[in-house]
C-alpha cells in the first residue's frame, strides 16, 4: 500500500492549529492559577461560638461541611472554634447553612459568624493545594513500631500542630491534622524520621 504525504500547506496548517490549541490550553491553565491565587485575600474564616468546654477539633469537624478546610483551631477560654476554608465560597455557604439550620456540637447549640480576623492563604500553600495537599495524610506501609501514640509523640514538636485523629488500618496510618500547612510539615517530619513515604490525601 502506498501512503502519500499531505501537501506541505496542509501539514503546516495542521501544525499551526496544534500550536494554537496548546497555547490556548496554557492560557486557560494560567488564568485558573491566577484566579486561585487571587482568591487568597477574600474572606474565608468563620468562628463558631458557644462550644462546650469539652469540645475537641474532632467534634468540630463532624459539623463542618461545604468545602476543604485550610486550617482550624480552638480557643478554650472563649469556647470558640476558628475555621478557615480553602474556598471563600465554601465559607459563605457554611454561614448560610448555619442560619437556616440549627447546629449542635456535643449536644449544645452553637452560633456561626464571620471571624473578625481573617486568615488568608499564602501563595506557597495555594501551590501545595493545587498539587493535591490537604490537612490529611496517609502514610503507607508503616513499620509495626509506628502506632498512633508514637506518631503523636513524633509530631508534638511541630509548633501549633494539633493532631485531630490518627487511625491505623491494613498496615497504613491515616492522620488528620488541623491545617494544610501543618500537614505538609508533618509529612516531611514523618518521611525523615521513619524513612517512609507519606502521601497527601
Amino acid at each position: 500500500m502506498h501512503l502519500s504525504r499531505p501537501p506541505v500547506s496542509e501539514s503546516r496548517s495542521a501544525e499551526k492549529s496544534s500550536q494554537r490549541k496548546k497555547l490556548a490550553l496554557k492560557l486557560r491553565s494560567a488564568t485558573r492559577r491566577r484566579e486561585f491565587y487571587n482568591d487568597s485575600h477574600e474572606a474565608r474564616s468563620i468562628v463558631i461560638r458557644g462550644l462546650s468546654q469539652h469540645t475537641t477539633l474532632a467534634d468540630v469537624t463532624k459539623v463542618i461541611r461545604g468545602g476543604m478546610v485550610l486550617n482550624m483551631y480552638l480557643r478554650p477560654r472563649d469556647r470558640t472554634a476558628h475555621v478557615t476554608f480553602v474556598d471563600p465560597i465554601a465559607a459563605q455557604k457554611f454561614i448560610i447553612y448555619s442560619k437556616r439550620s440549627d447546629i449542635y456540637i456535643k449536644g449544645k447549640r452553637v452560633e456561626v459568624y464571620w471571624a473578625e480576623r481573617q486568615h488568608y492563604m499564602a501563595g506557597h500553600i495555594a501551590r501545595r493545594i493545587q498539587n493535591g495537599a490537604t490537612r490529611n495524610l496517609a502514610v503507607r506501609f508503616v513499620k509495626p513500631s509506628m502506632t498512633p501514640d508514637t506518631i503523636q509523640e513524633d509530631l508534638d514538636h511541630i509548633h501549633n500542630l494539633d493532631v485531630v485523629d490518627i487511625v491505623t488500618a491494613n498496615g497504613h496510618a491515616y492522620i488528620s491534622t488541623n491545617g494544610v500547612g501543618w500537614a505538609v510539615t508533618a509529612k516531611t517530619c514523618l518521611a525523615s524520621r521513619f524513612e517512609v513515604q507519606g502521601h497527601e490525601d
